[in-house]
């Protein structure tokens, strides 16, 4: 079975450009109106450049003008993507440009190619979906925080859990990106290309005393690697984590997003949408879909009170209602009691709590 091209990832790959110029006129046609259409929408270069090289191996594989490709062509060619050695982000790509391509140039594609089911996303090791217990408690972020002596990672967990960014946003910070008078932080997102502004909570702390530690300029990289001017990346900072979380005696598995996904969770109940979509960087709509689920405690709690009408007691309602009961059982108990007496005797008056009851018996 023919395999599926691996390119570099620059925009001006060759080989990707050798393919293009050996495509046939009707098949070149269809890919220029298409990239055409999506660029009026998208200005990202280095997007563009992955979604042409993605077409034109696509075309280039299934060998055939494209009015003519069929299901088999559909089915060859998501197993060559799953089979190729690109990683798991390489092939998720590959799988969503090829898909679009297909949905816009083919009217009947979900008939065609059965809702294109075999070029679903594979969900990565660690952004697989979550459940509520695989979130991390306060006392473990607390635990994460006191295994190291690094100051600097003290400051870049303690960033992370109370700012929800995005490791790739907080990995790249310089210090004039915190406002210290404020207690603000400025993160940019190369994903949305905006800048928002992130209130700040304890993680302030740990940023004065490192900017004190450190004999760095307003310009530098707040977490660099070996070399100042050398950013922290995103593998050096899982093996941190992973070794951390091997300290602070934490089992579960620990990642720079599953800070975002604890701290987002929390938040999705709590803020309102337009503070939500201002502070997470992305919508509301967003957040529901990968969020909202992590947070089932908040959302039964609340359906059952404002939907079902059943309301959640408190603590001191529970120890309340717990003594009802035990009372009830007594009551229940002192009834037996009273009923086998009046077995042998036609009437009889008793005293509970200071009440006299009379008790009647059923003999006739």
């Amino acid at each position: 079975m023919k395999e599926w091209l691996i390119f570099k990832s620059n925009q001006k790959n060759p080989e990707s450009e050798i393919l293009y110029n050996k495509l046939s006129p009707k098949n070149k046609r269809v890919l220029d109106v298409w990239l055409y259409e999506k660029s009026i929408r998208s200005k990202s270069e280095k997007r563009a450049g992955n979604r042409k090289r993605t077409i034109v191996k696509f075309l280039d594989f299934v060998e055939k003008d494209w009015s003519k490709i069929n299901y088999d062509d559909y089915v060859n060619v998501a197993s060559a993507i799953s089979k190729s050695k690109n990683g798991v982000k390489q092939k998720n790509g590959d799988r969503y440009f090829v898909g679009k391509f297909l949905k816009d140039i083919f009217s009947d594609w979900e008939k065609k190619f059965k809702k294109l089911e075999l070029l679903k996303i594979e969900q990565e090791g660690d952004e697989r979906k979550l459940s509520p217990k695989d979130l991390l408690t306060e006392l473990e972020i607390d635990k994460l925080i006191k295994a190291t002596s690094n100051m600097k990672y003290k400051a870049l967990i303690s960033v992370l859990s109370t700012t929800a960014g995005r490791p790739e946003e907080i990995l790249k910070l310089r210090w004039n990106d915190i406002d210290f008078s404020k207690n603000l932080i400025y993160l940019y997102s190369a994903k949305t290309k905006r800048k928002r502004i992130v209130p700040i909570g304890f993680g302030i702390g740990h940023l004065k005393r490192l900017k004190e530690e450190s004999d760095s300029t307003d310009s530098d990289l707040i977490f660099y690697s070996t070399r100042k001017e050398k950013q922290l990346t995103i593998s050096a900072f899982s093996l941190i984590l992973k070794k951390l979380s091997k300290d602070a005696k934490i089992n579960k598995r620990v990642f720079g997003y599953l800070f975002r996904h604890t701290i987002l969770s929390k938040w999705i109940t709590k803020l309102s949408p337009k503070v939500y979509e201002e502070i997470s960087g992305h919508s509301l709509q967003m957040g529901m879909r990968t969020y909202a689920h992590l947070s089932q405690d908040k959302i039964i709690a609340e359906m059952n009170e404002r939907i079902f009408e059943i309301k959640e007691l408190s603590p001191d309602e529970k120890k309340e209602m717990t003594k009802i009961k035990e009372e009830m059982n007594k009551q229940k108990i002192l009834i037996e009691k009273l009923t086998k007496f009046v077995e042998f005797e036609e009437e009889a008056t008793f005293i509970v709590r200071g009440e006299e009851i009379l008790v009647k018996s059923e003999r006739k």
